[in-house]
């Protein structure tokens, strides 16, 4: 079994808290911005939160523009601010365009399929919600959404991590391009579900099998001892009752 090094795991518990840090206790003008955009309780429904495509395509913009285009392992976008995790740190953008970021004194571990923020597909939260209507999901209710390169191993994607949803009304998953979205470990479920039925249809077919060939067995050996019974004690006869 693969173990992280304890210096990074550190590292990564310690950026976890500094996303928070850098904004909230941040002295300057720009990291008093961002720090109003990550505790905003502003709704996901209002015009300009980044769950609608727009605003969500302006964020990501600001932020390869600020940060690059490199290879992150969590996406993580709130109504009012996106918060990115790579191997080297944490970054923020606000909805208002204010940046920040902290640098991690260790290289961050990736598990699963890291990316590039230029593949999140801006259009997907709003697909998601739409097609989630059903479960009760608004833009309300939807405390955030997350892209990670971990979730590959949750929601068995491969390439671009689908999305994770974190809402009041349970947890959810979605493809890359925001189809498809069902409950956390509905696939796995399906799976394994599939795989149980297979196995009980084969253990049918082989007990069918068994029976069959048991049945066959017996009527061979019955007509067996009943020619061998008519031929008495004639050669020519007790010949004819072996194949």
């Amino acid at each position: 079994m693969n173990r992280f090094p304890l210096a990074a795991i550190v590292a990564a518990l310690a950026l976890a808290a500094a996303s928070v840090l850098i904004t909230a206790c941040g002295g300057s003008s720009n990291s008093q911005k961002v720090a109003k955009d990550v505790t905003s309780t502003a709704p996901g429904s209002a015009s300009d939160s980044l769950y609608h495509e727009g605003s969500l395509k302006d964020a990501i913009k600001t932020f390869t523009d600020k940060f690059g285009t490199g290879a992150v392992q969590q996406f993580r976008i709130d109504p009012n601010s996106i918060r990115a995790v790579s191997s080297s740190g944490v970054e923020i953008v606000g909805k208002d365009g204010a940046t920040s970021g902290a640098k991690s004194p260790v290289k961050i571990p990736t598990v699963g399929n890291a990316f590039s923020p230029n593949d999140i597909d801006a259009s997907a939260p709003s697909k998601i919600i739409s097609s989630l209507k059903s479960k009760g999901v608004t833009y309300d209710n939807v405390n955030y959404f997350l892209v990670s390169a971990a979730s590959s191993l949750l929601t068995g994607s491969s390439g671009t991590p689908g999305w994770l949803i974190y809402s009041t009304k349970g947890t959810f998953q979605a493809k890359q391009d925001g189809s498809d979205a069902k409950p956390l470990g509905a696939n796995i479920t399906s799976s394994i579900t599939t795989a149980t039925n297979a196995a009980k249809t084969t253990l049918t077919q082989a007990t069918n099998a068994a029976k069959t060939a048991a049945s066959q067995a017996t009527n061979a050996a019955k007509s067996l001892q009943d020619c061998i019974a008519k031929a008495g004690n004639d050669p020519a006869k007790l010949a004819k009752c072996t194949p």
